[in-house]
């Protein structure tokens, strides 16, 4: 994967300002007016360095409706489409009609052999395994009771457990590195999760980790009577704050949508909820000790459905990525990765066969392993959204900048100003030593191909930059303390810049 092919169009290609004000090996002019330099102080930047981030770092990638289990071919397909987590449930016959359909326990409360070969074929493939708790029962690893029950709103499904006592068996194999307990709890479910918490913290290692996916501001009605910061912050105070070890915060938006006559366009409401994560997991962060850190997670919308516009390239995957990278994502979730009825996704149900939709995410997994490296060592800080100078997209994103306008930075630390040709979506990022980045992301539709053009000017002296664009890692000379990115539709690139050799 390190071995990404250079793509022909989708990669960023930085240019660097002459004092003249001409581009200096740009493929184009800029397309806005390029005002002067903004004043730059004596102080050189922090990051003084040019670094390597060679840590082999790597987000956790996992899908929902996950392939087979049993079947070695699909989970090789899976493992070379770039995911590192097998999200494993014994509840997909709710999707799936296949007799390799692997149960959790037997009526005894005995884990199945075969659900355990399972997990060693994962781990024989290279996967790590995430144990999904598929109804969010609070009783689902321990239980004495095997009569059926439902599972409760929105999903209402009949279902039962056998009665049994799990403990550490699962734990203990080398595969599973951490529990999926449950998706988009209403807000009086969430006290009935936290016996979940119990069972984790006396059962789950210390390496693995506690996730949980939220609802969207599109689901309040599953929250009424609390604001959405109000509602992520009951989840935190009632069950994250009684993890030991680490856990994820975060949704699943799926933002890429069409109007009635087949208009595509991005939720507005995206921007809000991704900060509102972002928002909470830095407050919490700020005091939970380092064992006890929370993973942001966002989940990518990969499948076609009457509710969502059709996918049609690689850029719609990646400005998801690139989106919640620059809110601070450290762990992906795709959805959905097999297809069910009318709904295409990564692989088709009953063949296995990749979809197109295979190939996008094959790629953007691949320009996420590039980036892992440098991003995964630093925190979201905060975000700055910027206007189009040559072209705003719909109201839409009029509305999405509009409802985050009290959230967002009012300065940046190392960035005086951004001159940007589309509208463009900036989040600066800090890691444990002071040392910031910035996560620029051309926030235009991305099934229309508009190259951003963001020009930075720095406040501070930098004189070279290490840019991380499209599965690309570049280091340039940055002069007059201003650059030039170009960004595809559906690009971004995290930047770091250098003042190398300088001192403040």
């Amino acid at each position: 994967m390190r071995n990404l092919v250079k793509r022909f169009v989708l990669f960023a290609v930085v240019t660097v300002l002459c004092l003249g004000g001409l581009l200096s090996g740009c493929k184009s002019e800029p397309l806005f007016e390029v005002p002067n330099s903004t004043a730059v102080t004596d102080v050189a930047a922090t990051n003084t360095v040019i670094p390597e981030f060679g840590e082999n770092k790597q987000f956790r990638i996992f899908a929902d409706c996950p392939p087979t289990a049993t079947v070695r071919s699909f989970l090789e397909d899976y493992k070379a489409a770039g995911f590192t987590h097998l999200n494993m449930t014994e509840d997909n016959d709710i999707y799936l009609t296949n007799a390799d359909q692997v149960y959790g326990t037997a009526d005894d409360g005995v884990i199945n052999p075969k659900y355990m070969s399972a997990l060693d074929l994962a781990h024989d493939v290279g996967l790590k395994v995430v144990i999904r708790n598929f109804y969010a029962d609070a009783d689902y690893f321990v239980n004495d009771d095997d009569g059926g029950r439902y599972s409760e709103p929105p999903w209402n499904n009949f279902y039962k457990i056998p009665v049994r006592n799990i403990t550490t068996e699962l734990t203990n194999h080398p595969a599973v590195d951490g529990y999926y307990m449950g998706d988009e709890p209403s807000d009086d479910k969430i006290d009935k999760l936290v016996p979940l918490t119990d069972w984790y913290n006396a059962n789950g290692a210390s390496t693995n980790w506690f996730h949980i996916n939220l609802l969207q501001t599109y689901g309040s009605d599953y929250y009424k009577p609390y604001s959405y910061e109000e509602y992520v912050k009951l989840y935190v105070d009632k069950i994250l704050s009684k993890v030991n070890g680490h856990k994820t915060l975060g949704t699943d938006y799926y933002p890429l949508k069409a109007d009635r006559v087949g208009n595509p366009y991005i939720m507005e409401g995206i921007l809000f909820d991704y900060i509102v994560i972002a928002e909470q997991v830095k407050t919490s962060n700020a005091v939970f000790s380092a064992e006890n850190k929370i993973l942001t997670n966002f989940c990518i919308q990969s499948y076609n459905a009457s509710n969502t516009r059709t996918l049609s390239s690689l850029a719609d995957i990646t400005f998801q990525t690139n989106l919640a990278l620059a809110f601070g994502a450290k762990s992906i979730q795709y959805y959905r990765y097999e297809g069910a009825g009318s709904e295409g996704a990564i692989v088709e149900n009953s063949s296995h066969k990749p979809t197109p939709m295979y190939y996008w995410v094959k790629d953007a997994n691949a320009e996420l392993d590039v980036i892992a490296d440098a991003i995964l060592n630093f925190d979201w800080v905060g975000t700055k959204v910027y206007q189009g100078r040559h072209f705003t997209d719909t109201e839409h994103t009029a509305l999405g900048f509009e409802n985050i306008k009290s959230k967002t930075l009012e300065s940046f630390s190392m960035i005086s100003d951004a001159i940007c040709r589309l509208d463009t979506v900036i989040s600066e990022m800090k890691d444990v030593n002071g040392n910031l980045g910035y996560m620029v992301v051309n926030y235009t539709e991305p099934s229309i191909p508009r190259e951003d053009q963001v020009m930075l000017y720095f406040s501070k002296k930098v004189n070279k930059a290490v840019i991380y664009s499209a599965g690309e890692r570049k280091v340039v000379d940055v002069e007059n303390n201003r650059m030039m990115l170009e960004l595809p539709a559906g690009g971004g690139a995290f930047v770091y810049p250098v003042y190398e050799g300088g001192a403040n």
